[in-house]
């Protein structure tokens, strides 16, 4: 991957737990979880994670973890009664930040993605991970259970498998979350970077326009009660602003055309 900064100044933020560059000409957000040994989730961390999501302008934004594995999830110290509401919400925060992102967001995971962790990794719209890396919410063992996965998840993925997680708190390879439908890429093990690479490769091929647009139109399909609403928005985000974008006139045109589109991202 091309760089553009080694590191973001995140709004002269000072981030002691994370590490942002911008990637592929200014188009790439990532954001690396940087708290060893094992990328634990505290509310120090949270808040810095919180704010670099929120300065998300490019098209893209990708989660990583740096070291041996993505993340082991919250701190189970935060747990405590004194501090357990204000972890649930600022954690919960962050993944409805990443919900209502323009930015398509991507989750590249190796090593294990465990409790907090896989939430973190399953609210993004697209989810990459190794063969061999370790999925699981082992909250139920510790005698509680995951909120954002119980309310959500049961949308987004199949059911049994969500339930089979959430109830039994046994881990998954990342080869099994795939076959469920868990997670939407697979690398093979150690090829994490080559898999991210070719994904990204293959959103930049396509105007920012439109998978600001699309990505939106997904937003909604998962948060309708109903199909009906869903469509009749999908509908309106069509067809008064999608088509209202110079890409959606350009795309069209190149393929009447028979060319490679020129495209301008707006």
């Amino acid at each position: 991957m091309d760089t553009l900064d080694a590191k973001d100044s995140m709004d002269g933020m000072d981030a002691r737990h994370l590490e942002v560059r911008i990637l592929r000409s200014g188009r790439v957000r990532e954001i690396r979880l940087a708290r060893p040994p094992v990328n634990v989730l505290d509310l120090a961390l949270m808040d810095e994670l919180d704010r670099a999501i929120g300065a998300t302008s490019e098209a893209i934004l990708v989660l990583r973890g740096e070291g041996k594995l993505f993340s082991a999830g919250v701190d189970v110290a935060d747990h405590v009664d004194e501090r357990v509401e204000t972890m649930i919400r600022s954690f919960h925060r962050i993944l409805a930040r990443i919900d209502g992102l323009a930015a398509v967001s991507v989750a590249a995971v190796h090593g294990a993605a465990l409790g907090g962790g896989l939430e973190l990794a399953l609210a993004c719209d697209l989810t990459l991970v190794t063969a061999d890396c370790r999925l699981g919410l082992p909250e139920i063992r510790l005698g509680v259970f995951p909120p954002w996965a119980a309310a959500r998840f049961p949308r987004r993925f199949p059911g049994a498998a969500v339930a089979d997680l959430l109830l039994t708190g046994e881990e998954l390879s990342g080869e099994r979350a795939h076959a469920l439908g868990l997670v939407s890429r697979l690398a093979p093990a150690g090829e994490l970077d080559l898999g991210l690479d070719r994904l990204l490769d293959l959103l930049l091929g396509h105007s920012d326009a439109a998978l600001r647009h699309a990505r939106r139109a997904l937003a909604i399909g998962r948060d309708a009660a109903f199909g009906g609403e869903a469509l009749a928005a999908v509908e309106r985000l069509y067809l008064e602003e999608l088509m209202a974008t110079e890409d959606a006139a350009e795309g069209l045109k190149a393929f009447m055309e028979r060319r490679p589109p020129i495209w301008r991202h707006r």
